[in-house]
C-alpha cells in the first residue's frame, strides 16, 4: 500500500499494533481507530486491550464504532465487518478507544485531528486559573537564547509567558491548559514533537501555534515527518524562504525578522579586557553547532566545493555560494520530506566557514582583529590571530561591543537573506557594526546601510579608514541607528505584529 507520503508501506497485524487510548473500566461502547487490512485484528486486540471475552464485539449488544482513513480503504478489499458495527466519524463520547498504531504515522493529515482532539477531550477541567489573565506558552528557559526576550516582549503586551522546558511540554500541557493561553510560540520547532501530536492537541484546545525560525528553517523542518507544520503559523528571520514555503504548502508564513532588546544592551555595564583589544572585535563560532552530528549521512561532491570556492573568491563576477546557491547545484526542487536540504545546507555551511575565515584574515594586519570564539578558529587563522575564549551573551557581550571601536558581522551563508543579532546589538550598546551586504539589510534605510555594507573582505581595511579619518560621520550613525532600531526593531515591535496576526 501507499502511504500519504507516498512512499509504499506494510500494512501490520500483530497484537502490538494495537494500543487502548481511554482505558475505562466499563466502557458504553467501543470504538476502533483504524481496522488496518485485517478487522478480525483489530476485534481481537481490543478484546484482549479491554479485558472482554473473545467474539464480543461480535456480539450485537455490544456497541462497536469504527474509524479509518478513506486513503487507506480505497487500497483494500471492503472489509468484512458484523452487521451492527457502525462507521463514525468521530469518537464517541465515553467509549473505550482502541488504536491501530500505524495509522498516524502512515496518514498522519487524517489521524493527527482525530487524535488531538481526543488528547484535548482529556485535558478539558472545569478547573480554571485566573481566567482574566492572559498568557502564552514559550518553550525554553535559561539555557536557551531568545528565551528572555521574548517572554520581556509579550509581558509589555500584556501577556504573561508560561516558560516551559520544551521536554516537558507534553507533560505539563495539562497545567498549561488549564490558564487558557492566547497562543505557543516556539522558537526554531522547541518543545513540539515531529508527528505534531502537540500542535493537534493544541489546535483541538483552540491554542494556535507559531513557529518562528531564526534559523535556515529547512533544517527545522528536515526533522518533522508530518505534515502538521504546513497548517501553523510560520515566521522566518530570512524572507527568502518566504516563497518556496509556500510552494511547500504553507498556509499562513510571514517574515519577522530579529530585533533588539534595549533593557539588556542599552546602556551596559562596562567590559574590562585583561588585554587591549584591537580596533576590529569579531565574536562567533567558527562552525555550525553540533555540525558533525546535524550533517551526519550527507555529503556534497568535492568538484563542486571547488567551484563554490571559485565563485565566492572570483573578482570579476563575484556570487556568494549561499544555501540558494546549493540547492540550485545539486539540482534540489522539495526541501520536505526529504532531508536533502541538510545537503544545500552543508555546502553553505562549508563555504561560510571559509568566507568568515577569509573576512578575519583580511583584518589580521590591518586594522588589527580580536577574535572571540571556540577553538576551531586555530584550524583556520594563522598562529599570529588573537583568539579569546567565548563571552557571555547576556552579561559581557553588551559592555563588549560597546567597549569595540567597530564590531565586525559576517552573515551566515545559511541564511541568504538573513541578518543577526549583531545588526541590533551592536547598536543598542552603542558599538558600531561592518557588515557583509546581503538582502536582508532591506529592513533598514539604505542610508544607514550603505556605509557600513561590505561584499568582499579586502574593502574591510579601507572602511574602517574612511571612518577614522571622519568621526563626526562615525559618531553620526551610531546615534542614528539606535534611533532607528529603538523606534521600528525591538522585540515588542516584533511580538506586536504576532499578535496583529492573532487578532486578525
Amino acid at each position: 500500500m501507499r502511504a500519504e507520503s507516498g512512499a509504499a508501506q506494510s500494512l501490520p497485524d500483530e497484537p502490538e499494533s494495537f494500543v487502548l487510548l481511554r482505558p475505562e473500566v466499563v466502557p458504553v461502547s467501543v470504538c476502533l481507530l483504524g481496522i488496518g487490512a485485517k478487522p478480525e485484528a483489530a476485534a481481537a486486540a481490543a478484546e484482549r486491550l479491554l479485558a472482554l471475552a473473545p467474539g464480543a464485539l461480535h456480539d450485537p449488544a455490544v456497541s462497536v464504532f469504527w474509524l479509518e482513513c478513506p486513503a487507506l480503504l480505497a487500497q483494500l478489499p471492503p472489509p468484512a465487518l458484523p452487521a451492527h458495527w457502525q462507521r463514525t466519524e468521530t469518537p464517541p463520547e465515553g467509549a473505550a478507544c482502541v488504536l491501530f498504531q500505524p495509522g498516524p504515522r502512515l496518514f498522519p493529515s487524517f489521524w493527527g485531528p482525530i487524535l488531538g482532539a481526543l488528547r484535548a477531550a482529556s485535558l478539558h477541567s472545569t478547573k480554571k486559573v485566573n481566567q482574566s489573565e492572559k498568557s502564552v506558552i514559550l518553550p525554553g528557559g535559561e539555557q536557551f537564547l531568545l528565551t528572555a526576550e521574548l517572554a520581556a516582549a509579550f509581558a509589555r503586551h500584556g501577556l504573561t509567558p508560561l516558560i516551559v522546558d520544551p521536554e516537558r511540554l507534553g507533560m505539563e500541557l495539562p497545567v498549561l491548559a488549564e490558564r487558557s493561553p492566547a497562543l505557543l510560540f516556539s522558537v526554531n520547532g522547541r518543545g513540539l514533537d515531529s508527528q505534531g501530536e502537540l500542535f493537534h492537541t493544541l489546535r483541538a484546545l483552540g491554542i494556535p501555534t507559531h513557529i518562528w525560525f531564526v534559523d535556515n528553517p529547512w533544517h527545522t523542518l528536515s526533522a518533522f515527518r508530518a505534515p502538521w507544520w504546513k497548517t501553523a503559523h510560520l515566521w522566518v528571520t530570512d524572507h527568502s524562504f518566504l516563497e518556496p514555503l509556500h510552494a511547500a504548502g504553507a498556509g499562513c508564513a510571514a517574515h519577522l525578522p530579529l530585533g533588539a532588546w534595549p533593557e539588556r544592551f542599552a546602556d551596559p555595564a562596562p567590559y574590562r579586557p585583561e588585554r587591549p583589544l584591537a580596533p576590529i572585535v569579531f565574536v562567533g563560532r567558527s562552525a555550525f553547532p553540533d555540525k558533525a552530528a546535524f550533517f551526519g549521512g550527507q555529503t556534497i561532491p568535492v568538484p563542486l566545493l571547488e567551484q563554490a570556492s571559485r565563485t565566492l573568491a572570483d573578482q570579476d563576477a563575484y556570487q556568494q555560494p549561499d544555501f540558494a546557491w546549493w540547492a540550485e547545484a545539486l539540482g534540489i526542487r522539495e526541501f520536505w520530506p526529504s532531508r536533502a536540504a541538510r545537503r544545500a545546507g552543508l555546502g553553505a555551511e562549508e563555504c561560510s566557514r571559509h568566507w568568515r575565515a577569509a573576512c578575519l584574515r583580511a583584518c589580521l594586519a590591518d586594522p588589527g582583529i580580536t577574535i572571540f570564539g571556540d577553538t576551531g578558529w586555530r584550524d583556520l587563522l594563522p598562529d599570529s590571530a588573537d583568539i579569546r575564549p567565548p563571552v557571555d551573551y547576556y552579561t559581557a557581550l553588551p559592555g563588549l561591543y560597546a567597549a569595540a571601536r567597530y564590531s565586525l558581522n559576517v552573515t551566515s551563508l545559511l541564511l541568504p537573506a538573513g541578518l543577526t543579532q549583531r545588526h541590533f546589538d551592536v547598536w543598542m550598546a552603542g558599538g558600531f557594526c561592518l557588515t557583509s551586504a546581503n538582502p536582508g539589510l532591506s529592513v533598514f534605510p539604505d542610508e544607514l546601510t550603505r556605509p557600513i555594507a561590505f561584499t568582499r573582505p579586502e574593502e574591510l581595511p579601507k572602511l574602517t579608514q574612511r571612518f577614522e579619518n571622519d568621526p563626526g560621520q562615525r559618531a553620526k550613525l551610531i546615534r542614528d541607528w539606535q534611533n532607528e532600531i529603538t523606534a521600528k526593531h525591538t522585540y515588542a515591535h516584533r511580538i506586536a505584529l504576532v499578535l496583529e496576526t492573532c487578532l486578525a
